[in-house]
């Protein structure tokens, strides 16, 4: 039996989600670096999403628009607590043979990880 470390090509590593409380915003360490805004994630990149500031006013052609072309699973991270996809959304990705889900911001980062390290071509939108 070989035993040996794996290496992940993966650059992007979330390290702590911690939704906003009265004295402090919400915030997300990733690969070293703290955001208080909406990030858009790849295996290979970050950026922020600034075209909106939560998951009620998601343009879903912006969005698409956005998403790697690549991309197998989009998961988003609707913020302190999970809302329901509106049917559209899902629609619009489910055309384009990509998988979609919706859950709180705090397990879509843990989910967003568990399938970039199984080399899963993911994205994730994340709202704080």
């Amino acid at each position: 039996m070989l035993i040996q470390k794996e290496n992940h090509s993966s650059t992007v590593s979330i390290k702590a989600y911690q939704p906003a409380t009265e004295e402090i915003p919400a915030s997300i360490l990733v690969s070293g670096k703290t955001f208080h805004q909406t990030l858009l994630l790849t295996p290979s990149s970050i950026d922020t999403y600034q075209q909106v500031k939560n998951f009620s006013e998601l343009d879903i052609q912006d969005f698409i628009s956005k998403t790697d072309k690549q991309t197998e699973v989009v998961i988003i991270g609707t913020g302190a607590k999970h809302l329901f996809l509106p049917a559209q959304l899902s629609e619009a990705f489910h055309k384009q043979n990509i998988a979609v889900e919706s859950m709180a911001t705090r397990e879509a980062c843990h989910t967003f990880q568990v399938l970039a390290h199984e080399y899963r071509k993911v994205t994730a939108l994340l709202f704080l």
